[in-house]
């Protein structure tokens, strides 16, 4: 089995042309500091709606409207069905056996992941934290995690 995890794009730095590949973008890295995005700047990204989370999560519309605004400012394509096939269907039509993603909570991609890493080359890599501390964090709406949150991801303000 291939290693899930690296901390940064095979070739940068090496004088190789690194590998050509896809990025599916996770829901929970969507800027542009997004570590596959700026490893990987002329590869292909993808943002996929899972239908097991869809159907377990049931999001409203206007979450799924407001993911998928965040996705195209991007620059992805946006895609629905079961994220293991979708991916692999993307590769495969974009001539590669790669794919770069980042890491994420998220039980049905990390069950996606173990799908991909069968068949295909996976690169998942690590994002920045925001919030240096574990928590435990209300995750029930982004309002309740970043009340509690802000207050160990900002420098303390200088009154003066």
């Amino acid at each position: 089995m291939q290693p899930l995890h690296s901390d940064s794009a095979q070739g940068n730095g090496t004088g190789r042309t690194p590998e050509r590949s896809i990025i599916w973008l996770q829901r929970d890295a969507m800027g542009s500091w997004n570590p596959a995005i700026k490893a990987h700047p002329d590869s292909p990204v993808f943002f996929c709606f899972d239908d097991a989370w869809i159907q377990e999560e049931n999001p409203s519309q206007l979450r799924l409207d407001f993911m998928t605004r965040c996705a195209t400012s991007l620059g992805a394509t946006v895609i629905s069905g079961v994220a293991a096939e979708c991916l692999s269907n993307e590769a495969r039509k974009a001539g590669t056996r790669k794919i770069v993603t980042t890491v994420t909570p998220c039980r049905h991609s990390r069950l996606a992941f173990e799908s991909l890493n069968r068949s295909i080359s996976l690169e998942i890599m690590k994002i920045p934290r925001i919030v240096d501390h574990d928590g435990p964090f209300d995750l029930r709406s982004f309002s309740r995690f970043w009340k509690d949150a802000c207050a160990f991801a900002l420098p303390p303000s200088d009154p003066s």
